[in-house]
């Protein structure tokens, strides 16, 4: 995790072991680790998390929380926040190579292991959303189209994994008919 700004120096967190970020994954489950952001603010190493050893599943997005709690040790006031963000796992998106003519958009990528089953998704303003799903059982070149499209029409493609019940969603890319 990586922390920037500032917090005043006569400032100190409300919990002696430092903010508590809690670890969600699609499954729900969670972990908690404790950071003092004040010792590595700004700091371009940031903090490393180490997952191994918890019920945490890497390989889907994941949601890091937080409530940092600070207070002047001169004024007394204190200055609360919440943090939440969500992390996107696109590490197992394919790259995708789409091929357009004047009525169909070819595509082809390389899966990877373990089973999964890809859905590619084609839409476009005004046409009802195709979807094409393709079940691997470990790393396969996969080559298909989308045909009966109409020319010199705008679309958008993208691409969403499951793997174990968990869904992966990647980038959109556009693409045109020729």
């Amino acid at each position: 995790m990586y922390f920037t700004g500032a917090i005043p120096v006569d400032f100190v967190n409300t919990v002696s072991t430092g903010t508590v970020f809690t670890i969600a994954d699609q499954s729900g489950n969670t972990t908690t680790v404790s950071v003092n952001i004040q010792s590595i603010i700004n700091n371009v190493s940031g903090y490393v998390v180490n997952l191994t050893g918890t019920r945490i599943n890497p390989t889907g997005n994941l949601i890091i929380s937080a409530n940092p709690s600070y207070k002047s040790i001169s004024t007394g006031s204190q200055c609360v926040s919440t943090l939440e963000y969500t992390i996107q796992n696109t590490a197992s998106c394919p790259v995708v190579i789409y091929t357009p003519t004047t009525n169909s958009i070819g595509y082809t990528f390389t899966t990877q292991a373990p089973t999964s089953t890809y859905e590619i998704t084609l839409s476009s303003i005004g046409f009802p959303s195709v979807v094409q799903t393709v079940t691997t059982t470990g790393v396969q070149n996969i080559t298909s189209i989308f045909t009966g499209l109409v020319s010199l029409t705008n679309y958008t493609a993208q691409v969403t994994i499951t793997v174990n019940g968990i869904r992966t969603t990647c980038p959109i890319s556009a693409i045109t008919t020729l």
